[in-house]
């Protein structure tokens, strides 16, 4: 099956048998950091959270330079497992490894409809995830990654079905405020059919994501089981 990694700052889908051939585990622990995990920046409150990033990215490019973010990718992904999937549930996919902090088990999904305010505009595939992270105390932190660099400052829209939340960005990525937030749109998500996310790239092309929720009620089960957070 297909597992969602990320390669250096870039999002990809890991081909079927890929994970499992020989030396592909090598490579996936030396070049990979996995979704969800304590490497990922939170944006809370409006500052980066993230202890291993804080200090980095809070330079005004909020860029880390390439020897930087290798090595602390390729230190989070030697303690960390390879993704395990845990099943897919209509539109989404539940997955879960652990970490020397304990497990992490998250779910994502890919849009079904992706609109752009231009034409013949080329991004990297889009993705949302839900994630818990018991030994941090974590539960149902949702974010997005967009496929591009939004613009600065931007806020991000999130709809479902009728219901507008705000997300904050940074670089290709986009939180809630906070776990009250979280908690607001995980039970909205549980209760919708259709979710959107409107964002503008650096260049200031607007976008608009459609995500199916069809399953979204089950996969949000089996992570909570996986990681024993109801």
């Amino acid at each position: 099956m297909e597992t969602l990694v990320r390669y250096g700052m870039r999002m990809e889908i890991l081909p079927p048998g890929r994970a499992g051939t020989p030396g592909a585990g090598a490579h996936f622990r030396q070049n990979v950091a996995q979704i969800g995990g304590d490497n990922e920046t939170r944006f809370s409150d409006r500052k980066f959270v993230s202890r291993r990033f804080r200090l980095a990215l809070m330079k005004p490019s909020f860029r880390i330079p390439a020897a930087v973010a290798a090595l602390a990718l390729a230190a989070a992904a030697a303690q960390a497992q390879e993704p395990q999937e845990a099943g897919t549930f209509g539109k989404w996919t539940a997955y879960h490894y652990t970490t020397k902090k304990g497990p992490v088990c998250y779910i994502v999904s890919r849009p079904v409809k992706s609109e752009a305010s231009r034409k013949n505009v080329k991004r990297d595939p889009a993705y949302f995830l839900v994630t818990h992270r018991p030994g941090e105390k974590v539960m149902g932190e949702i974010n997005t990654i967009i496929g591009y660099t939004f613009k600065k400052g931007a806020p991000v829209t999130l709809k479902i079905d009728g219901t507008s939340f705000t997300l904050f960005s940074t670089g290709d990525g986009a939180w809630s405020e906070g776990p009250q937030t979280d908690r607001k749109i995980v039970a909205a998500m549980k209760a919708g059919r259709t979710m959107t996310v409107t964002g503008i790239s650096s260049r200031g092309t607007r976008t608009v994501d459609t995500y199916d929720l069809t399953g979204v009620t089950a996969a949000l089960k089996k992570i909570g089981e996986l990681c024993k957070m109801r």
